[in-house]
């Protein structure tokens, strides 16, 4: 009976750490994910905000090539580019 009960408890001792594991690559699974779409996202915003497109377009905008001065030139740039 005794051999028994040691079977059993070292048995439940295995299950234990088992599903410990899986518990724990679930956990890193699941942050790894959402962590991936929270920074996919904002590497593709700014990606869209530095893009060399959004740069071409604005440099020949209106309100960037009519600005009387260099400051208001450089604001209505960025304006642009962050509108883009």
């Amino acid at each position: 009976m005794n051999k028994k009960k040691q079977d059993q408890k070292k048995l439940q001792e295995q299950f234990e750490v088992f599903w410990t594991w899986v518990f724990i690559i679930v956990i890193f699974v699941v942050v790894g994910w959402i962590g991936s779409t929270i920074f996919g996202g904002i590497f593709g915003f700014a990606k869209g905000l530095f893009s060399s497109e959004a740069k071409d377009f604005c440099s020949t905008a209106y309100e960037v090539t009519s600005a009387k001065t260099d400051y208001a030139a450089k604001q209505a740039f960025k304006t642009c580019v962050k509108n883009y």
